[in-house]
């Protein structure tokens, strides 16, 4: 249910297998669930999928921050050199709020 959303984790980590877009959902209830990097949904492809969920949650009083984990970079180059050459540096800098978190 979107409208128990509470947060959203954001980032770009590069790891042995390459690089993933992190939008990981904070639930009120403190569940968390990593949206997917892959697959079709509906018919769309996940990115744009992703950014339908992002628009969505974007006009409600969901709190955004910049993903951690140990001492992974939140943003690491490689990964968002990779993810911009797929889907334009414009749409990967919205979705992830680059330069606004």
């Amino acid at each position: 249910d979107w409208d128990d959303v509470s947060g959203v984790d954001l980032g770009c980590n590069k790891g042995k297998d390459g690089g993933s877009l992190i939008y990981e959902v904070r639930f009120s209830g403190g569940k968390k669930h990593r949206l997917p990097n892959s697959g079709t949904y509906s018919g769309t492809g996940w990115f744009e999928a992703l950014e339908r969920v992002d628009a969505l949650l974007s006009d409600g009083d969901v709190h955004f921050r910049r993903w951690s984990w140990l001492n992974r970079d939140p943003l690491h180059p490689a990964c968002l050199a990779h993810h911009r050459e797929l889907y334009g540096t414009k749409r990967i800098d919205s979705l992830l709020r680059i330069g606004n978190l």
